[in-house]
């Protein structure tokens, strides 16, 4: 489980195919207020969305939480660049989901993950 305090988490997803996605590893959610942004780059032919999966016991995570963002290509935002704020459900950890939803193409996705 990766701990980032009130700092700065880096998430590199390599190429994500046609329909596949990217989970982060298991952020603890302890300490933390539950607010954060989310700064990424898209780049490739496909299409983003991010989403939140929460947990209490660190096994089952669930999608409680409405989406980061949809919608996001390579031209989204500034140059593909885009900011989002979110909050969490109250939890014990989250991980950060990447998916590739146009269904034809692969997405790269390179993102900072900021809490407080």
């Amino acid at each position: 489980m990766i701990k980032i305090g009130k700092g700065t988490y880096d998430i590199s997803t390599g190429v994500i195919a046609a329909s596949g996605s990217y989970t982060t590893e298991a952020i603890s959610a302890r300490g933390l207020a539950g607010y954060f942004s989310l700064q990424w780059l898209t780049t490739g032919d496909g299409t983003m969305k991010a989403e939140v999966l929460v947990s209490n016991d660190g096994v089952t995570f669930f999608d409680l939480d409405d989406d980061i963002c949809s919608a996001q290509i390579k031209t989204s935002g500034t140059s593909g660049a885009s900011m989002a704020k979110f909050e969490l459900t109250i939890c014990d950890q989250f991980k950060i989901k990447f998916t590739e939803t146009g269904a034809s193409n692969s997405v790269t996705i390179v993102a900072k993950l900021k809490a407080s």
